[in-house]
């Protein structure tokens, strides 16, 4: 009987710390950037020297040596040889309050025109400008 209880509990405490096992490892990244000052934008944390990321999300901030358990055999490891990487910055170039006043002027042209398809365009929209001097649009 006191075998049947020590196996009992001993698989009890198997079962329990099997779990674990996966948790203490960390996932694999798709991609690392490190030997590098990367800036984070966290009051915590301001600069990093590596990045983890996996499934195009950040998994990991830290230092070189912290991101090791974090490269598989597929990760793509990137030396940033000491360059800043800051985060993505998109700028579509709006100028949203000129857009919408006088100041952006009446004449919109075509991106895909060529210029000589706009110069009968150009020479409607000076004639038609409060300005005799410069034709303003966008």
């Amino acid at each position: 009987m006191h075998f049947l209880v020590n196996c009992f509990f001993s698989a009890i405490l198997a079962l329990c710390l099997f779990p674990l096992q996966g948790y203490a490892q960390n996932p694999i990244a798709d991609m690392i950037l490190t030997n590098g000052t990367i800036y984070t934008a966290s009051p915590k944390q301001l600069f990093a020297e590596s990045v983890a990321v996996g499934n195009g999300k950040i998994m990991f901030l830290g230092s070189e040596q912290a991101v090791m358990p974090y490269i598989g055999e597929s990760t793509q490891v990137i030396d940033l040889k000491g360059m800043l990487l800051l985060p993505g910055f998109i700028d579509n170039h709006n100028h949203v309050f000129e857009a919408a006043s006088e100041a952006a002027g009446n004449c919109e042209l075509s991106s895909t025109a060529v210029l000589s398809e706009q110069i009968s365009y150009l020479e409607q929209c000076r004639r038609d400008s409060k300005s005799k001097c410069t034709v303003m649009g966008f």
